[in-house]
């Protein structure tokens, strides 16, 4: 199953394993998939130890595609893209309490700060 394929998957709870520069594989849970400015992010909450990462913390990846059929992660280093997608995050969380449907959200409310 291709990683997108498994992002976008309401029924897959696995785990998702990513291998770092290091060579080092590490686990994670899949928090949400989440669409932000035209890009499909990932965010992921670690099962694996990463060092400045506390047992609460969640990442964001950013979901590239390099062909047709392979998709991988990639690390959001810019922290403020990072952030709007966790904030769209909790927000459709929130709103999702009420029916417990993550489906209600617009992408075009999406901002970008330039």
């Amino acid at each position: 199953m291709d990683l997108l394929e498994k992002l976008l998957d309401d029924d897959n709870d696995g785990q998702i394993r990513l291998t770092n520069e290091d060579g080092t594989e590490l686990v994670f849970n899949h928090v949400a998939t989440i669409p932000y400015n035209e890009t499909l992010y990932a965010i992921l909450a670690p099962v694996s130890d990463i060092e400045g990462v506390s047992d609460d913390e969640a990442i964001v990846f950013r979901v590239e595609e390099i062909d047709e059929k392979e998709h991988v992660l990639v690390l959001e280093e810019d922290e403020p893209t990072a952030m709007a997608v966790f904030d769209k995050y909790i927000k459709l969380w929130e709103d999702s309490q009420g029916d417990g449907d993550f489906d209600d959200y617009d992408d075009n409310d999406d901002e970008q700060d330039d």
